[in-house]
């Protein structure tokens, strides 16, 4: 198959998912498929570890707020058609993709669209902005309704309501990880608990007021902050903890090297504002595959709570403060203990590999294509 990843996000701005993008591009590449990657918000694409064949300079369109936006993002639809037109794909894949002018005629000439689901894109944009939740929600049946494959995240997502009206082919496949592609440290060797949290700037569910409030609790750890910067913590936030560092942003070598001498890693604290329960990041993913034990606040379709390695308190704006006893107590029981974190990487190994989640991405393609 030609297979032409769509990439609507910026990602320079986003090691996480460029691991996820490259990662998942190689496993198709090594299963014999022609890869190309269409990098929407850079107007350049690419035959997947090979050449740049087509790129364009961006228009510059002002500072006009959401005008300004939609105007560009309009662009990198018209950017992309181009380039579908050149390598004429049998598959595009895709995550949700914002309903502005010339999506419909890009999808035309995209194959069988496929669409990834991370989160209910009608709370998303409606959590960023009201005027673009308002558009969203009333147009975005003009993408939705050209798509024939769906790969859903969560089961909570593919059972929403948001999706149930569209009737492609569907399937659910939660993020994965590969555990050679990260280092290991058996012990981190830390004199005091380090707590590290790796996110994206301006993500309210990600929970950077809980952190604040649980630094405070937990005046004996040493919290690490990568990814939101520490002029958006200072808006955030009354004060600046001393026991706070802030990293701004990492490159994936510098996180991995940050999360390797961590004793535990911090997940997603308040996805209930994004009006979901469920979730798969790719941060824990990285957390579990360089042994490093995790406290999130949302359930895990690929984890039990069984676990030693993870505490899953509930999805609750009190879930924090409601569970501050049992996050100590999984903090002195996990820290320094070599088994748990030789508990977390085979885990991660065993469930969480790409090979294992691309073979059935790979699967459901084929059962799309031949429809």
């Amino acid at each position: 198959m030609k297979i032409a990843y769509l990439i609507p996000e910026n990602m320079e701005a986003h090691p996480g998912l460029k691991y996820k993008v490259e990662r998942q591009a190689s496993c198709w590449k090594k299963s014999g498929h022609d890869v190309y990657l269409v990098y929407l918000a850079q107007g350049y694409a690419e035959v997947f570890e090979g050449d740049v064949f087509r790129k364009e300079i961006i228009p510059n369109y002002g500072q006009f707020g959401m005008a300004s936006k939609f105007a560009y993002i309009s662009w990198s639809y018209g950017f992309a058609r181009r380039v579908l037109l050149d390598i004429k794909p049998d598959v595009a894949y895709t995550r949700y993709l914002f309903p502005a002018i010339n999506i419909s005629q890009m999808l035309e000439v995209s194959g069988s669209v496929i669409c990834e689901i991370n989160s209910d894109d009608r709370a998303e944009f409606k959590s960023n902005s009201f005027l673009s939740g308002c558009f969203n929600s009333l147009f975005r049946k003009i993408f939705l309704r050209k798509v024939d494959g769906f790969v859903f995240m969560t089961d909570e997502l593919r059972g929403s309501e948001s999706f149930s009206g569209y009737h492609g082919f569907s399937c659910t496949i939660p993020n994965g990880a590969n555990v050679d592609d990260f280092p290991f440290l058996e012990g981190a060797s830390n004199n005091q608990p380090n707590l590290v949290f790796i996110g994206s700037p301006g993500q309210s569910w990600h929970g950077l007021d809980k952190i604040y409030w649980l630094s405070k609790q937990l005046s004996f750890c040493k919290f690490h902050i990568a990814g939101p910067s520490r002029e958006e913590c200072e808006a955030v936030w009354l004060d600046l903890p001393e026991n706070v560092v802030f990293h701004g942003y990492l490159s994936a070598e510098k996180a991995s090297e940050l999360v390797a001498r961590a004793d535990i890693g911090i997940g997603t604290l308040a996805l209930h504002r994004k009006g979901m329960s469920e979730a798969c990041p790719l941060k824990v993913r990285q957390y579990l595959a360089q042994g490093v034990p995790v406290i999130a606040g949302y359930k895990d379709p690929d984890i039990n709570r069984g676990y030693s390695f993870y505490l899953e308190i509930p999805n609750s704006e009190s879930n924090v403060r409601d569970s501050i006893d049992d996050i100590s107590s999984f903090i002195y029981s996990v820290r320094n203990d070599k088994s748990v974190r030789l508990e977390a990487r085979g885990f991660a190994k065993e469930y969480l590999s790409f090979s294992t989640k691309e073979k059935a991405r790979l699967s459901f393609f084929d059962k799309v294509v031949r429809s």
